[in-house]
């Protein structure tokens, strides 16, 4: 059952983090639903791995906590 949700997770946060960018991103000119979510998981494995490799550049160990510390940002104007 926890495998399930690793599954779950790993195309889940890429497309969380891709999909809020991209309303981000449009709040002037809103984009339909469903092409922010088509281009939000492209964009959310991006950061993603950019963040990873910052990490690795710094040599800071990798680990879930680490990787997930982006998601703790608040955000407050992100709805369109």
């Amino acid at each position: 059952m926890i495998e399930i949700a690793y599954i779950l997770m790993t195309f889940l946060l890429p497309l969380a983090i891709g999909y809020l960018l991209t309303l981000y991103l449009t709040r002037n000119n809103p984009l339909p639903r469903t092409f922010c979510l088509a281009i939000g998981y492209s964009l959310g494995t991006g950061f993603l791995t950019q963040w990873m490799l910052l990490l690795g550049v710094l040599n800071i160990p990798l680990s879930a906590t680490k990787i997930n510390t982006p998601l703790l940002i608040p955000s407050d104007d992100i709805t369109p």
